[in-house]
Order: structure tokens, then sequence, then C-alpha cells
């Protein structure tokens, strides 16, 4: 029930302007000196604060933008702040200058820029920010997901929810197009900054073949992490300190629940083998996500080690628990996740079905393995149509897009080869999905339809049912490249990277690689569609248009 002051305060407030509302509060004070007229506003709120702005303790509390709209500084001692607990922030001291911020920590502390209550994130909250005992601006929410913010877009304007979270800077004039902070990781014009540093002792024993796993401290775009694990990764593309290696690193290892923008592990590829234009994976990535393929999205990093500076990275989404959630909701938990062997020597259809439990429920599920065995045995058999009928039992019909991905980017690191791959066990159908790992090595060479590495793509090419579906579906993957536009992004990407690309010392590639590599892909990305699909028209006259 709301205490008489609060009764008061809400029906005896006066409407100032459409966003500002004045309310007369329980201490009246009167200056007796006429003082100038402010404008502070409530900008914006976060009530659940994972990874957005810490304090002077790298804590991570809730927290409450203010935002002199005005001409004129203000002394912070004329303001307050509450929320439904009634329980007002009075500042002892400071001053708030024209077009300022202020960041105020939600934590329930007395500390100066603390407020003494916290935000309620689960039911929302209300707040009430006075000036001189003159209630001027309030605001009330609701919910929040993680790291997402509830703020006026742009500054001062209209209330709304934003992943785009900007404390103590401008905001933007539009929400973002989704609240999942981990997708502004993934966008083409976004470098994510990280510093790594690292003992002395770790460094010597991470710099090793052996990809041992050592603790350091992180800071990414501003966000400082006391203690995370990195290791050096790779196989054809592995490389040590004194190059450009690639990296993983795992927020989760050493502290639960520890993450950055909802991601608890970065993967740092170096482009070092496949890729000198580090575009490559985020048109092709693209291109198998808006085919309808479990993907990895795909962003860029630069990256400073103790100071000294190792150069652009490609971010490359990790294959874990979060990824399932998004691509499969309800299943983080429960679904497997699978990935063969090293060196393509696992696969369906052989004796080696030597596949590394990547993530799922300990134990796994017996209906979902029962699925991988009955898979596996189909695979060996004669690609009749009785056993391909059995094979879609436990194979979902998203292989035949896979299958069509793989083709019109000609893959060589891929399934087809079969070296990079993955799949995924359905924890609802028990049905297997192929998920991609590696998009460096693609738009290289002339597609080839028919010929796949991977028994199960080849026993479906085998039978002519089950290549016609797979023939229909590379034409409307081909139709996708252009539909989208994948030359038009990759020319712009190629072209925002280019300064970065050239400054970045450690990289193995030369300028004629890089541009040698970008002319290919052009190429590539002009050609393969219309070459696939003469190939398609080729075999089956009947899918022409």
């Amino acid at each position: 029930m709301r205490s008489i002051l609060m009764t008061l305060l809400l029906t005896s407030c006066t409407q100032q302007s459409p966003q500002v509302q004045s309310r007369p509060v329980t201490t009246e004070t009167t200056p007796t000196v006429p003082l100038p007229a402010v404008q502070v506003i409530i900008n914006e709120v976060m009530s659940n604060n994972e990874s957005t702005a810490q304090d002077e303790t790298f804590a991570m509390p809730d927290w409450v933008e203010l935002l002199n709209t005005g001409d004129v500084a203000i002394e912070l001692s004329r303001l307050a702040l509450w929320d439904s607990s009634e329980d007002p922030w009075i500042p002892r001291e400071g001053v708030l200058q024209p077009g300022a911020y202020l960041l105020l920590f939600a934590d329930d502390s007395a500390v100066q820029n603390h407020l003494p209550f916290r935000l309620n994130s689960v039911d929302g909250d209300e707040l009430h920010l006075a000036v001189d005992s003159e209630v001027v601006d309030s605001v009330e929410f609701g919910p929040m997901p993680e790291d997402v913010a509830y703020a006026r877009l742009p500054d001062g304007g209209d209330w709304a929810l934003t992943a785009e979270a900007t404390p103590e800077a401008t905001n933007p004039a539009l929400p973002s197009p989704t609240l999942d902070p981990s997708e502004l990781l993934f966008v083409a014009d976004h470098f994510t900054i990280i510093d790594l540093q690292l003992t002395p002792a770790n460094y010597n024993t991470m710099n090793s073949w052996s990809e041992v796993e050592v603790p350091c401290e992180m800071t990414i775009d501003g966000v400082y992490y006391e203690n995370i694990s990195v290791r050096l990764k790779g196989s054809a593309s592995f490389d040590l300190m004194d190059g450009k290696p690639a990296f993983k690193l795992d927020l989760n290892e050493y502290v639960p629940g520890q993450e950055f923008r909802g991601l608890k592990a970065f993967m740092l590829h170096n482009g070092n083998v496949f890729d000198p234009t580090r575009a490559r994976d985020f048109i092709t990535y693209k291109l198998a996500r808006e085919a309808g393929i479990a993907a990895p999205r795909v962003g860029w990093i630069k990256l400073t080690i103790n100071g000294f500076d190792y150069g652009l990275y490609i971010n490359v989404e990790t294959h874990d628990d979060r990824f399932i959630e998004r691509y499969w909701p309800g299943q983080g938990t429960t679904g497997m996740l699978f990935e063969p062997d090293f060196a393509g020597s696992a696969d369906f259809g052989t004796n080696n079905i030597d596949f590394d439990y990547e993530e799922g429920p300990v134990g796994g599920d017996p209906l979902s393995i029962a699925s991988i065995v009955t898979l596996n045995d189909v695979v060996k058999r004669s690609a009749n149509d009785v056993n391909i009928a059995e094979m879609w039992t436990v194979l979902d019909d998203d292989f035949l897009t896979y299958m069509a991905w793989e083709a019109v980017i000609n893959h060589s690191d891929g399934y087809r080869a079969p070296d990079n791959w993955r799949f995924y066990v359905n924890a609802t159908t028990r049905k297997i999905h192929f998920v991609p790992s590696g998009a460096e090595w693609t738009w290289s060479w002339e597609p080839d339809l028919w010929y796949f590495g991977g028994d199960v793509a080849q026993f479906c090419v085998d039978n002519l049912g089950c290549r016609e579906a797979y023939a229909a579906e590379v034409l409307r993957v081909a139709d996708l490249v252009q539909t989208l536009d994948l030359e038009g992004d990759f020319d712009a990407i190629s072209t925002w990277l280019s300064p970065e690309i050239d400054a970045d010392i450690r990289s193995p590639h030369s300028t004629s690689q890089v541009s040698n590599a970008r002319s290919d892909t052009w190429t590539r990305l002009q050609q393969n569609p219309n070459q696939v699909r003469d190939s398609v028209y080729t075999a089956f006259p009947g899918l022409m248009p």
C-alpha cells in the first residue's frame, strides 16, 4: 500500500510538459534567493546490469543516468531521487554541468553517487526526480532482460527498451533492432576492443603447442574482468605468441555465471591460413543463417596483450549452450552438441563415430544417442528409397540446406572435406541437425555439386530422389547469394577492414595476398550462383523456371 506521502505526490501533481511532472514532496524548502531554472531529467535506467557499467570497485550494480539538458549548472544538493521504496537519495556535494550526465549506481549504498535502494528487475519499478523539492521527472518501467536499458531515445526523447545501453554517453536516436545485447558484437561496422593482461609466468605457460589454459585479466569495451581463462587454439592456423596466434577466451571457466553481453566465451580467429580478407566468415555464415541453418554470428575484435598490439581478429560465436538456446529455445541445457574428433577421421556411416560431446546434459540422452546410432547404421547401407526414408526419421531435412550451402560456397574445410563440422541432436524431435564450423576456406574455386567427402551427404547424392531435393535447395541458396547482395556486403566490409589489415604487422599475409584473395572472392560471389544453376538444370531440366 502506498504511503500518505506517495498518495499526495501522485494526486497533487501539476503538469509542466508532456514528459515532465511537478509534484510537492514532504519537506517544503523555499530558497531565500531565487535560483535559476534547471532542466534535469532521468535519461536512462538499467535494472538488470550484467556487463554495461562498473562502479569504482568493478562491481556491476544496476544504475540510473541523469542528464542536465539546461543551460546552467546545478548543485547536486538540490536534487533528490527515489523509487517505490520511498528512500530518497539526497547528494551531499558536486555540480552537474549543462549537457553533463550523472551515473548513479542502485546498490542500496550510502556511498556518493550510489543510491540507497535497488531497482526491481523482476516486477519493474518507478523513479521520481525532484529539484528543490519539486518533482520534475518520473518514469515507471517493467521487467528488463539482462543488459537491456530503458532509455530516452534520443537524449530527452521518448522512452523505449534498447540493448544499446550508453551509460554517461549520448543515447541513440532509435531502439536497437533486437533486445539481445550480444547481437551488437556481431555487426558489420563495430570493433570490439579487448585488452588482456597476463603475468610473465602465465604468459610463458600459455605460449606452447599444448594449448594450456591460464588465467588472465581482461578489459572488453571498457568493462574489466579480474579472472578469465585464455588459451591458444587452432590446427593449421595455430601460432605462438611471437606471431599471430588464435585464442579462446572463457569468462566462465573460473567464475561461474560470468559473461559479457550474454556471451560466456570468445573465439578469436586469426585468418592466418585460409582467409587473408578476414571477411569471408561474416558473409558466408550470414548466408547460412538466412538460408535457415543454425550458424555462428561473426564480428571483429582489436586485441592488445600486455600493451602489445596483436591486431585484427575474427570473432566467431562459440558453439555453447547459449548458441543452442538461441536456435532451439528451451533446449540450452537439454540438447546434445557434438564435434567430430580431430583431423576429420570421424563420420557417420563408418566404424569411427568418435564424436566429442561439447554441450548437453550430463550422461546424455539415450534417445538422442539412439538417433546417432541409427544414422550411422543407415548410411552404411545402399542409398535406396527405403534407406533414405529411414535416414529422414533421424536426420532433419535442413541437412539439404546445409549441403546446398556448402556446395554454393565451395566449402573446402567443412563436411565436404570432411573436416570442420558439428551436429546437434534436437531434444524434442531427436533429429540431427548439421551445424557449420569454419567458413574461412570458401569462395576460392568453382563449385562441384555432386561430390561430398562426408558420407551422409554422399549417401543423399547417390539417391535420385534425395539428389533432386538437394538440387532444388541449391537453387534457393544460389538465389539468396544475390538477394542478400553478399558481393556488396563483402565489398563494403573489405573497404572498412582495409586500414586494420594494412596496420596488422603480425598477419602473415602480404598486401598482394590480401588483394588476390579479395579478387577471388568477388569472382566466385559473382559466378558461383550461375554455375551451380547450370549444373542443376543440366542434371534436372524439370527444375528450370
